[in-house]
């Protein structure tokens, strides 16, 4: 397991798109959390609104990523109604019919914009993404966005609710999240 899943700088972006997205959301609302890893975002938007949502799927390629994801929201999955679930699968082959908002806290991490092409018009959409640009293995930077104005020409979104900038720092050392909210 990689505990840098719950870092300051993860927890922080995470924390910071629940707070913004869920005045977008309303009730019993079917979500898709693309590139989820261990899911964390799916746990806290449930810890968060327990009641909320009526399907929160958590999608990531990696099986390694979806069985510790499924150990991290057990105590969702182990209720009458299930409301979470993660699966295996790539996000640019998935059906994103019936979802009504689509999250994707990873675009750095996926090589083409393909998932966001598939995405029905209408649906809400959140996007995160950082200045981060390191290509090296603990990056893993493959779609670079060194500013916010390049995560808006990427994902052209139809109405924009939300464009801002988090700087995230660690001691002496920091970079800027940004995020998207709005129909595509």
């Amino acid at each position: 397991m990689d505990f840098s899943a719950f870092s300051h700088g993860q927890i922080q972006s995470k924390l910071w798109l629940c707070e913004n997205i869920e005045r977008y959301i309303g009730e019993n609302n079917r979500i898709a959390i693309l590139g989820c890893w261990y899911n964390v975002l799916g746990l806290l938007l449930l810890t968060r609104n327990p009641n909320k949502y009526k399907t929160i799927v958590g999608i990531d390629i990696d099986p390694n990523a979806i069985d510790i994801a499924n150990k991290v929201c057990q105590g969702f999955m182990i209720q009458p109604n299930v409301v979470i679930q993660n699966i295996v699968h790539d996000v640019n082959s998935f059906d994103y019919t019936g979802y009504d908002i689509v999250i994707n806290c990873s675009v750095e991490h996926i090589d083409s914009n393909i998932w966001f092409n598939k995405i029905k018009s209408g649906t809400l959409v959140c996007i995160q993404s950082s200045n981060v640009t390191k290509t090296d293995e603990v990056w893993d930077i493959r779609n670079p966005n060194p500013n916010i104005e390049t995560l808006i020409n990427k994902y052209p979104l139809r109405t924009t609710y939300h464009k801002k900038t988090y700087t995230i720092t660690y001691n002496d050392w920091g970079y800027q999240r940004y995020m998207l909210i709005g129909k595509k």
